[in-house]
């Protein structure tokens, strides 16, 4: 498309942002000043659509400009921006609620709070090509130094362990210890995941078979949800918290007996056994 346009590579980058912005910056106003709750959802999806392109286009073009461990560290500082922003961004979101409504909850508020997080996805799509190692040296270092069957098994058992301690945790200190284990196994597994899923298919294929990718992540993160309250409402939470602990020692005995490969962190594409 920018070859037909006589755009430089370094206008991709706007182009990605131009398509998503629409339903990211103008879907919070319509949540916003929704009369109804209906209103209010279908915003959430509008705005879910334009964050969902927006993040996949972008690791597309990370795949596209940088290889071997650039594009792991590029990939790594994409997952660590986004998760840091899903972190602090909703404590602005309640500050900001308390401050505009008076106290009240209000969630008009928060959805204002949203944009600098729309934005600073926005502005990551902005690279203008490859740049030089030391302009991308601070991401995705346990990806650089430790083959790829441990990594990913070894982030499946974090977040196995994890899950168990949260069904054991006597204290508040001891859930506390046990979420930041959850956010070090999941901040390791999912760019490594995302490494593989952008080295696989050839430049062609990548666009699809990343989307095809988080399309199977956000189904899981949609059905993980509804079954774990099914076993809250059953059972009990330490029960939902052991059964997801053992779904993810079954995922890292997978990661570590199946077909990964090993030699996946040389600085060549990381590739699958077939």
């Amino acid at each position: 498309m920018l070859n037909d346009l006589d755009r430089s590579d370094g206008s991709a980058g706007l182009l990605v942002a131009a398509g998503a912005s629409p339903a990211v910056f103008i879907a919070p106003v319509i949540g916003a000043l929704a009369p109804d709750f209906n209103m209010l959802i279908a915003a959430r999806l509008v705005q879910g659509a334009g964050g969902a392109g927006l993040i996949n286009l972008a690791l597309v073009l990370i795949a596209d400009n940088w290889d071997g461990l650039e594009r792991t560290r590029l990939i790594g500082r994409n997952s660590a921006v986004l998760t840091t922003a899903l972190a602090l961004l909703p404590s602005v979101s309640g500050v900001v609620a308390e401050v505009t409504s008076c106290g009240s909850r209000s969630p008009s508020a928060s959805w204002h709070s949203r944009w600098p997080q729309s934005a600073w996805s926005c502005c990551q799509t902005f690279a203008p090509g490859p740049q030089p190692p030391s302009a991308t040296s601070c991401g995705g270092r346990p990806r650089g130094v430790v083959a790829l069957r441990l990594l990913l098994t070894a982030s499946s058992f974090f977040i196995a362990v994890a899950a168990f301690g949260l069904a054991a945790a006597p204290t508040l200190a001891m859930v506390l210890v046990a979420m930041l284990l959850y956010g070090f196994g999941d901040g390791s597994l999912i760019p490594a995941l995302q490494d593989v899923a952008t080295s696989i298919p050839g430049a062609d294929q990548r666009a699809s078979v990343l989307g095809a990718w988080v399309v199977a992540v956000r189904a899981g993160q949609t059905i993980g949800p509804l079954g774990a309250a099914l076993l809250f409402a059953t059972y009990s939470t330490e029960v939902a918290m052991v059964v997801g602990a053992g779904i993810f020692v079954a995922v890292g005995l997978l990661f570590l007996f199946g077909p990964v490969d090993d030699a996946a962190t040389a600085g060549r594409p990381a590739t699958v056994d077939r």
